[in-house]
């Protein structure tokens, strides 16, 4: 699985340069900081990667994508395993390509 994304590029002390406020839309992307330089993505899925991603069955598609595990958790209140076991969606793996 491959989708086009965008995204802004966050420097933090502890993680380095990792990709936020990931959208399948420029516009939607921009909602978030206007100043701030939006980067086109290819996002492949890859077991390993460091980008969690949830595949949602209901909406048949990647609805969210968060740099992490822990960023990605805290999206579900009972945690995203739990999620699984009720047969909502799955969670996917990525890694980034920067296009431009």
């Amino acid at each position: 699985m491959k989708i086009k994304v965008y995204a802004h590029l966050i420097t933090s002390k502890t993680k380095g340069e990792f990709f936020h406020h990931i959208q399948s839309r420029k516009e939607t992307t921009k909602l978030y900081n206007e100043q701030s330089k939006i980067y086109e993505l290819i996002l492949e899925e890859n077991p390993k990667g460091e980008y969690w991603g949830w595949y949602d069955y209901s909406e048949k598609k990647v609805l969210m994508i968060y740099f992490g595990e822990i960023l990605f958790s805290v999206c579900f209140p009972y945690g995203y395993k739990a999620e699984v076991e009720a047969g909502r969606g799955e969670v996917k793996r990525f890694t980034v390509k920067k296009i431009k």
